[in-house]
């Protein structure tokens, strides 16, 4: 077999090979390891082909996020689809084209207090005894001149992840609670992160409308959602201090009165500390969909 320039380049010259290993995203590695057919040694499939780097542009706000102590759960049936990408992406060609357009969720959560497991949805740099006499929000020049340099740099990083204490004078709106696209994102990849508010940051109950609920689990619209109820999965990978994990989330539907159905959710959640329940009120049947984030 005679060897292209490219092939020959690739195979035998160690810095071009890591130089351009490094530049492409894992999708783009996997289509050239298709047209080459040059294959990647163990240590370079673990380096270049993770599946975050083929969902995020750069993955350092998530590093940060590990080291802080906090944890990110990032989940939707389009995780396999991009992995079955990453392993046949002529297979995936075939049947999307280029048409295809992910749809990845992300919750992050800080621990209560060192001594609990109990997430809320809240990164507060301020000192717990000053927090009631330290002001909620604040001006960018007043951040620098309160804090170091490292803990502005991770307000202003990790503001767009989840709420943080302090926050920038005007970044935060009077809405509600819900899911906030992040543009932080490759191409054909839309991610939504969970933004609380002050009111609602301790809160372990996450409403999600139906539409979004559907792309979760990778259904087109609401007959097949109700229609596969019984066998709704989502990939989940949970990224902590720990270290990483992957677990499939299963929805379920209750059949009672609304307010039975939360009381009956904080009743189950309050019994396992380290759960988020997302929940999705279809009021027209009296019913609920949810589903354990753990």
């Amino acid at each position: 077999m005679v060897l292209s320039v490219f092939q020959t380049l690739f195979i035998n010259v160690e810095p071009f090979r890591q130089t351009l290993l490094t530049l492409l995203t894992p999708f783009d590695i996997s289509k050239l390891q298709l047209a080459t057919g040059c294959t990647l040694s163990g240590w370079e499939k673990e380096t270049h082909m993770n599946i975050l780097d083929d969902i995020f542009e750069n993955t350092f706000d998530i590093v940060l996020m590990k080291e802080l102590g906090m944890t990110i759960r990032i989940f939707g049936s389009d995780l396999d689809l991009i992995e079955k990408r990453l392993q046949d992406p002529l297979r995936h060609f075939k049947k999307f084209r280029d048409q295809k357009l992910f749809h990845i969720f992300v919750v992050v959560s800080s621990p209560l207090s060192r001594n609990s497991s109990t997430p809320i949805l809240l990164k507060d740099f301020r000192p717990e005894d000053l927090r009631n006499t330290i002001a909620e929000d604040m001006t960018s020049i007043e951040l620098a001149n309160s804090y170091s340099s490292t803990v502005a740099f991770s307000i202003t990083t990790l503001a767009k992840w989840i709420l943080c204490a302090p926050y920038l004078s005007g970044s935060l709106s009077n809405a509600v609670p819900g899911w906030i696209p992040l543009f932080n994102a490759r191409e054909r990849v839309n991610v939504r992160v969970y933004m609380s508010t002050f009111s609602s940051y301790d809160s372990q109950i996450l409403h999600m409308d139906q539409i979004l609920l559907g792309r979760v689990f990778g259904c087109k619209d609401r007959h097949e959602l109700l229609s596969k109820l019984d066998h709704l999965a989502a990939r989940c990978i949970t990224i902590n201090s720990e270290g990483t994990r992957t677990e499939y989330l299963k929805a379920k539907l209750t059949l009672n009165a609304l307010p039975d159905i939360y009381a009956t959710a904080r009743a189950g959640i309050s019994r396992e500390q380290d759960i988020l329940l997302v929940v999705n009120a279809i009021h027209s049947i009296n019913a609920a969909i949810t589903f354990k984030l753990s």
